[in-house]
């Protein structure tokens, strides 16, 4: 009351254009705080259903996290490696015989695409972890190891799948461009023998995935 008196008695001692002025002020200050208040409750609003939708895709992502367990990685390593490997042997079998080399190209590039798919994949498992909202568990050392090994595998994949790509693009090429004639099959041995390092990198890798689970279960058992 005391205050409210003592503005009243202010803005009668003040001249017209002083109270105009303090009045504006006073709207201006009203409607400041009643701008602030909405912008505040807005953004509550919306950092509380941002948080729901990340918990939903969490929730979501749940049912996914199989695809990223090293069973599942391993399994798909086996599933590749059985096309690696026919591959290999028709492609050789072709190179011996010198047969026209349109579908040994095809069968290679496409073996070739595989591995680079498969390597992407692989080289950001991590990425992928943390996506799907499976990172910062208990376990999150071993994890990381694994992230950094599939990296390492996944790169291996990808580069050798590229440059088998590469060997057999070359073929494909008119000869205008790059004359490749009477180096077929020398390309095509190439790529076959940078596709058999692949197999050979993947198959190590299905074992070290499995033997990673094997420690996990001993470590376990040492515990108990």
């Amino acid at each position: 009351m005391r205050l409210r008196r003592s503005a009243m008695k202010a803005m009668t001692n003040m001249p017209p254009s002083g109270i105009f002025m303090s009045g504006a002020k006073l709207v201006a200050e009203a409607g400041f705080r009643k701008a602030r208040t909405r912008i505040y409750r807005r953004a509550a609003r919306t950092g509380a259903r941002a948080r729901g939708e990340g918990v939903e895709m969490k929730f979501l992502f749940v049912p996914l996290r199989f695809l990223i367990s090293p069973v599942f990685i391993a399994a798909v390593d086996v599933m590749i490696l059985f096309p690696m490997v026919l591959s290999i042997i028709d492609i050789v079998q072709s190179v011996n015989r010198h047969t026209d080399t349109h579908e040994p190209v095809t069968i290679a590039s496409t073996i070739a695409l595989i591995m680079i798919g498969w390597g992407v994949a692989l080289e950001e498992r991590g990425v992928i972890r943390k996506r799907f909202g499976a990172s910062g568990g208990p376990d999150e050392e071993r994890q990381v190891r694994i992230d950094e090994m599939c990296h390492e595998y996944g790169v291996a994949q990808l580069v050798l799948g590229l440059f088998a790509e590469i060997a057999v693009a070359m073929i494909s090429l008119p000869d205008r461009i790059v004359n490749t004639v009477g180096y077929e099959h020398a390309l095509l041995t190439v790529s076959v023998a940078l596709i058999s390092i692949a197999a050979l990198i993947q198959l190590r890798h299905a074992f070290v995935l499995i033997a990673t689970l094997w420690r996990r279960d001993t470590v376990r058992e040492e515990n108990v």
